[in-house]
């Protein structure tokens, strides 16, 4: 018989072919623990054309042999919604599971979390919403990738954006995607920096915050003493923020390696923790360390976030 994961990976890459944005396994198969061989198959979607609905539940019944109730999320009651929302879990166009609603799910199911998706929206979610308490004007995105928090927070009205990439064309793309996106006026706020993170830029000068978002994790032992001189010593701003993978929350996942290839090292909880206090001792700044993301007992949460303030 074939398994409810099995037919809710392919119920959602059959949802989406019939013209539906995006796909949420719901219901018992996305609550750990509650779920077995003769559960339903129940769905959330958001941009399924409403005449395709009974289209979709009568094809993904017959698909899976089992019942199957699909709910857009348009329409859905506030109750409805909300309990929905509280515990679902997001499919891709190719059946790939992504975020923590229900980690030992996700664990069979997904890829390396540390790639874009929902985890990394929420990170940098949680970031944006750090400096904007901090009342950040002039921010240092080292590391900054995509340009996905760079966008952010320009459209958030940050007077002054650095973003920072040793990867010359993974900033060429961001710089590209983000100025097709912003008015030109915003862009002008925005300076590109192919440097590294660990050697000092006279273009980060006069910044008033920091980020590194899944960074630290990529510098070798000497390149991480270089960023936190660059920094904690060179920089000094009023408020830094961090995050890196909980090492701890790997058993949850399909595998207990690096998550990622590049990553130079994972630390657990306590770890992340006694890097940050030494560093913030070190060099002056107050140091508050805790979970982003969902903590499971003993295992904490996928990924930890710092922020250090003088």
């Amino acid at each position: 018989m074939t398994s409810p994961l099995a037919n809710a990976r392919r119920g959602a890459q059959a949802l989406y072919r019939l013209g539906a944005r995006r796909v949420w396994i719901c219901g018992s198969i996305a609550r750990a623990g509650q779920w077995d061989e003769r559960s339903d198959v129940d769905f959330a979607v958001e941009g399924l054309p409403p005449h395709r609905l009974t289209e979709a539940q009568g094809a993904l019944a017959r698909l899976s042999g089992r019942h199957v109730d699909v709910v857009p999320l348009e329409q859905a009651a506030a109750g409805l919604r909300a309990a929905i929302l509280a515990g679902r879990i997001l499919v891709d166009p190719d059946g790939r599971v992504h975020g923590a609603a229900a980690a030992p799910l996700t664990a069979r199911l997904a890829g390396p979390v540390s790639a874009p998706g929902p985890w990394h929206e929420r990170r940098l979610a949680a970031v944006a919403s750090v400096l904007t308490e901090a009342g950040a004007r002039r921010v240092v995105d080292f590391g900054c990738g995509t340009g996905r928090l760079v966008e952010s927070l320009a459209r958030a009205g940050i007077e002054r954006l650095t973003a920072v990439d040793r990867d010359a064309d993974t900033l060429a793309r961001a710089r590209a995607r983000v100025e097709r996106t912003l008015p030109p006026a915003t862009c002008r706020r925005i300076t590109w920096r192919h440097a590294a993170v660990s050697v000092w830029d006279d273009a980060l000068a006069g910044h008033d915050a920091a980020v590194a978002v899944e960074v630290v994790e990529h510098l070798d032992p000497a390149d991480l003493d270089g960023f936190v001189t660059v920094v904690f010593a060179r920089l000094r701003p009023a408020v830094v923020v961090l995050t890196t993978p909980n090492s701890e929350y790997n058993a949850l996942l399909k595998t207990v390696d690096l998550r990622h290839p590049e990553h130079r090292f994972e630390w657990t909880r306590a770890q992340f923790r006694a890097w940050s206090d030494h560093v913030g001792s070190t060099h002056g700044y107050a140091v508050r360390v805790r979970p982003l993301g969902r903590a499971y007992p003993g295992y904490g949460s996928v990924t930890q976030l710092a922020v250090f303030t003088a």
